[in-house]
């Protein structure tokens, strides 16, 4: 998968970070968390974590936690309309 495809199905509105080529192929990981997850900003009565990291180098590049929010803590907390 292309950095491209995974900001389109993953991100926000498809957009690449301008120091990032939407072409650059990565790796996407799924984790699941079907018991919960406590995160910095939230917690999951469920949840997957969708990270991407370079097939090149595996340089970290983006996650996105999805779920179903039982606790937001704090207000950098951005709702996510992710599927799981």
């Amino acid at each position: 998968m292309t950095y491209g495809e995974y900001m389109l199905k993953y991100g926000d509105g498809g957009s690449v970070p301008y120091d990032t080529s939407p072409d650059r192929m990565v790796s996407v990981l799924t984790v699941d968390f079907p018991n919960g997850l406590e995160a910095e900003n939230a917690d999951y009565s469920n949840a997957s974590v969708i990270s991407a990291r370079d097939a090149e180098t595996g340089d970290y590049f983006s996650h996105i936690t999805v779920g179903n929010i039982t606790r937001q803590k704090g207000h950098r907390l951005k709702k996510c309309s992710g599927r799981l």
